[in-house]
């Protein structure tokens, strides 16, 4: 009796904890993302102008990891795109890389970024949507990014 009484008790504990954890997701499933993206019809100057501005990193999924998506692993990470060609990388607040930007056709008509010096958070094919940029690599076996405009 003692033997199943622990593992009742083990197992209402499991329970319980996974009852307690909330599903994070990313901002849009992503057969509905990339629905937006193409309805918009985008063009190099259209998606350039897009990113012009200040974003902040939100979520990351990798196909490898699917188990691991979450939203805190780059908390604090922003990106601000500049008409310059440059690209501020600030972590909590403090700027700790400028890197130069240029869009680059990345996979069958779907534009990328080529930033020097590189930028992990920044690679993949551009899936712009409302108010959020993913930066999908999933289909090549990475990850993807996702960020929120700021401003």
């Amino acid at each position: 009796m003692k033997k199943h009484s622990a593992v009742l008790i083990f197992l209402s504990l499991i329970l319980a904890s996974a009852c307690d954890q909330q599903s994070i997701n990313p901002p849009f499933a992503q057969g509905d993302m990339f629905d937006c993206h193409k309805n918009a019809s985008w063009d190099s100057a259209g998606i350039a102008n897009a990113l012009i501005g200040k974003w902040e990193w939100e979520y990351i999924a990798c196909y490898y990891a699917p188990d691991q998506a979450n939203n805190k692993e780059y908390q604090g990470l922003e990106i601000e795109f500049k008409v310059d060609n440059t690209l501020d990388i600030i972590e909590n607040e403090i700027k700790t890389q400028t890197s130069t930007w240029k869009l680059v056709m990345e996979d069958r008509g779907w534009y990328g970024i080529d930033a020097n010096p590189y930028v992990t958070q920044l690679i993949g094919r551009i899936v712009l949507c409302e108010d959020v940029v993913e930066f999908n690599k999933s289909y090549i076996d990475i990850c993807d990014n996702w960020f929120r405009r700021m401003d």
